[in-house]
């Protein structure tokens, strides 16, 4: 298991993309599209696009001012 301690004043997306793109942990015996719960402020398209590489699916609510669902 991997965890990352960032500053408060650090991106949330840019952090946890950071971790997606270092994972090396996943189990095999996980099922591709498994859900990944997200807050909001990881509900970025980079991110999202992050989780779906990483064989996630995402599960995040949109923020109230997202102008149009991406992925």
């Amino acid at each position: 298991m991997t965890f990352s301690l960032s500053p408060g004043q650090a991106s949330d997306g840019v952090e946890g993309r950071a971790l997606l793109e270092n994972r090396q942990d996943k189990p095999e015996a996980l099922p591709e599209n498994l859900p990944m719960t997200m807050d909001k402020a990881y509900e970025a398209d980079e991110t999202r696009a992050c989780v779906t590489q990483a064989g996630f699916s995402a599960v995040v609510p949109p923020k109230d001012n997202r102008k149009e669902l991406g992925l």
